[in-house]
């Protein structure tokens, strides 16, 4: 099996490097889609970004925001951190709102096809390298990503709001949702559906009907569907999910403030957050990034007065509940703690980690300085080898190092 696993990283390392060496030689717009299906067109497609595109075609292409820095703070860490934690600024993208015509989109992606052998990326079209994981990745190896299978549906119009990263809670609540802050005061939008992956979790399903009164048209993973004119919001964030090199500040994920409260806001409602519960928040139904030691570790937190908390087996209510009430949070790293957003001011936040050299310490401090919760990461050792990408490898945490955060 270790030789199955080995090979199968040599195989994904040569193929990322073959389409970095052809998209620096041949043309920074030109990736091959790799996908081998005879129905399918292979080759070659042009990635450009929708502004590139609006203006050149004389679209609609609206700026809501401009690019700007903001501020991550400098992480506090017990343990030994894998690198060493800085400060600084990161750059948020453009936001933007944009109107096209007669284009197919693609379940479970942000990739929009104006024309045949021309895909709308953003993410790929205004960037100058990929060491990423399966988000940027999938244009080029990915066969859902390669050239237009038939379309199997046509909308007259709708609101683009499939997205990659659309099935994790994460994603959902801090990258996803906050898209429709960008329709909000277009009046003409009103009426108009939105188009969003079928295969969405139920708790996150429960928080866009919460937010939106709109028709919603399911598109189904990987199908293409033709639309005569959609209104595309732009991301507001840049969330990367990086599987080799150094962790970048400035680049990898950065989350704007704007969305975190626009979120915050719809679903806590009225609900008043106040400090009264320790919890821990499980993830003993992770698949992968195991913490190996949480059952004494869960032991050792339940003599301290902490109530265990699986969120993936709790409705969005009950986790908005317990989150808004908690004055302690502990817990491995996860999705799990997108609830974070809902937590009181002053709530004490501990977050548990590996230290493999690709573990992100800045991500979820954003959250805890939008929100003045206090947070601190305690690293302890991974058990190297198990999976691919290493960033997922499996860890323990010295429960001496947790007495320390916890106090």
């Amino acid at each position: 099996m270790r030789k199955v696993r080995r090979e199968f990283a040599r195989i994904f390392r040569n193929s990322a490097s073959f389409l970095e060496r052809i998209s620096r030689s041949v043309d920074p717009t030109l990736f091959w889609n790799g996908y081998s299906d005879p129905a399918s067109r292979t080759g070659f497609v042009k990635v450009r970004s929708v502004r590139s595109w609006c203006f050149e075609h004389d679209l609609s292409y609206t700026v809501i925001a401009p690019a700007k820095k903001t501020p991550v703070d400098r992480p506090k860490v017990i343990g030994t951190p894998p690198y060493e934690p800085r400060g600084g600024h990161a750059e948020l993208p453009e936001v933007y709102l944009a109107r096209l015509r007669d284009v197919t989109i693609i379940g479970g992606t942000t990739i929009i096809s104006p024309e045949p052998g021309v895909i709308l990326y953003d993410e790929i079209a205004l960037s100058s390298g990929f060491p990423y994981g399966s988000r940027t990745p999938a244009l080029e190896i990915r066969p859902a990503l390669s050239c237009f299978p038939c379309s199997v549906g046509r909308v007259d119009r709708a609101v683009h709001f499939c997205k990659e990263g659309h099935s994790n809670y994460f994603h959902w609540l801090t990258d996803c949702l906050p898209r429709l802050m960008l329709t909000e005061h277009e009046p003409d939008l009103r009426g108009w559906p939105l188009l969003v992956d079928s295969d969405v979790p139920p708790q996150c399903m429960d928080a866009l009907r919460r937010v939106t009164s709109r028709e919603i048209i399911n598109v189904p993973h990987k199908a293409c569907i033709e639309v005569g004119e959609l209104a595309f919001p732009s991301e507001l964030s840049v969330l990367h999910d990086r599987y080799e090199g150094t962790v970048d500040l400035e680049r990898d994920i950065v989350l704007r403030p704007e969305s975190l409260l626009f979120t915050r806001e719809k679903l806590l409602g009225k609900r008043r957050a106040e400090p009264r519960t320790k919890i821990y928040v499980s993830r003993a139904n992770g698949r992968y990034r195991k913490l190996l030691n949480e059952q004494e570790i869960i032991r050792h937190v339940k003599r301290r007065g902490f109530s265990i908390v699986s969120p993936e087996e709790m409705t969005l209510d009950e986790q908005i509940d317990i989150f808004s009430n908690a004055s302690h949070i502990v817990g491995p790293t996860g999705a799990g703690f997108a609830n974070m957003l809902f937590a009181p001011q002053g709530c004490q936040a501990t977050v548990l980690v590996g230290d493999n050299a690709n573990t992100n310490l800045y991500f979820l401090n954003q959250i805890a300085h939008a929100f003045s919760i206090d947070l601190t990461y305690v690293v302890g050792s991974e058990v190297a080898g198990r999976f691919m990408p290493a960033v997922h490898n499996d860890y323990s945490v010295d429960i001496s190092l947790l007495d320390l955060a916890i106090g």
